[in-house]
């Protein structure tokens, strides 16, 4: 579904306007969970149009294939000709099952807003320990009052 340029756009530009929306919102995982329900619903919506439309390009590829048979059997068309509208609909029906297959996977594991999603960022990236320290006079100090005195006066 994110294939198709009309259901990317119409998600980026929902998802432009919802960032000032959590930026001041009181309970910001609230409005992210309701974004992300309305945007499953709207994409389940139009998957089910889509299914529709795909579903009469089958319908077509199937009357396409009658009429090739029925031709064929008058001497109309080529034995390629059959093969080709054979193959066009073998393709049609794959793909079909295919899309439905993937949409049912993703739509059965999306994802789940979570506590580790909304946890305040740390404020140390890493923690690592210092345990040497080059004086300004250009020695190589282990001792725990030259570490502390080098880190908080530069």
């Amino acid at each position: 579904m994110l294939e198709i340029p009309e259901v990317t756009s119409a998600i980026i530009s929902e998802a432009r306007a919802l960032v000032p929306i959590l930026l001041h919102a009181h309970n910001p995982g609230v409005v992210w969970a309701g974004w992300k329900k309305r945007t499953k619903d709207f994409v389940e919506h139009y998957h089910t149009h889509h299914i529709a439309y795909k579903g009469l390009t089958v319908q077509r590829a199937e009357q396409d294939w009658a009429t090739a048979m029925v031709q064929a059997s008058r001497g109309e068309v080529t034995a390629d000709q059959l093969i080709l509208e054979r193959t066009k609909l073998i393709n049609l029906k794959w793909r079909q099952n295919q899309n439905d297959v993937s949409f049912g996977f993703y739509t059965s594991n999306s994802e789940v807003s979570t506590s580790h999603f909304f946890r305040r960022p740390q404020e140390t990236v890493y923690k690592v320990s210092i345990a040497t320290v080059t004086t300004g006079d250009g020695r190589v100090s282990f001792h725990p009052q030259d570490i502390h005195q080098a880190i908080h006066t530069r």
